[in-house]
């Protein structure tokens, strides 16, 4: 698609020039209340989250940078962002998430990011069951094959019996 080929570029709002966490200190967190209430006042109701996905084309996730420069955005400079780009800057967070678990501790349960290695709690996958409604939504087809795949061939063990384990 056209926005595929597209490169974006989004004006920085940090000193030096470094992308910023978001928040400057008169500006509050960025978190997930700033992220509903950015996202749900859409001037234009067939955009606001709470009306469903409606996804009509494959998303095309945006670079790392790309994702900085949204976070760094002012409430109405965001609101101001096309639906599309949003959703691929979701997208790309997702990929880079799941990658990063995928990469450093799959099967284990989850990913201890500063030391990149697994976690075993249940020690039945509970990332890979939890992120696949995700990876679905967010159009990570590929990554979504890989995990089911994973689950239907019982890669994740029993999880009552574990559950019962760890309960003990």
């Amino acid at each position: 698609s056209s926005s595929a080929r597209r490169r974006l570029t989004f004006a920085s709002r940090s000193r030096g020039g470094e992308p910023s966490s978001g928040a400057s200190a008169s500006e509050p967190p960025r978190d997930l209340e700033w992220l509903l209430r950015a996202t749900s006042a859409s001037p234009r109701r067939r955009e606001d989250w709470r009306d469903g996905l409606g996804f009509a084309t494959a998303i095309d996730a945006l670079s790392p940078s790309d994702v900085d420069a949204l976070l760094s955005l002012s409430d109405d400079d965001f609101r101001a962002i096309p639906t599309e780009t949003r959703r691929a800057a979701v997208k790309a967070s997702v990929q880079h998430a799941w990658r990063g678990y995928r990469d450093h501790a799959w099967p284990h349960d989850e990913l201890a990011p500063l030391s990149r290695s697994g976690l075993r709690w249940l020690d039945v996958g509970v990332t890979i069951v939890d992120a696949l409604d995700t990876l679905l939504i967010v159009g990570l087809d590929d990554d979504a094959a890989e995990a089911i795949s994973w689950i239907a061939g019982g890669g994740g063990g029993d999880a009552s019996a574990a559950a019962g384990e760890a309960e003990a």
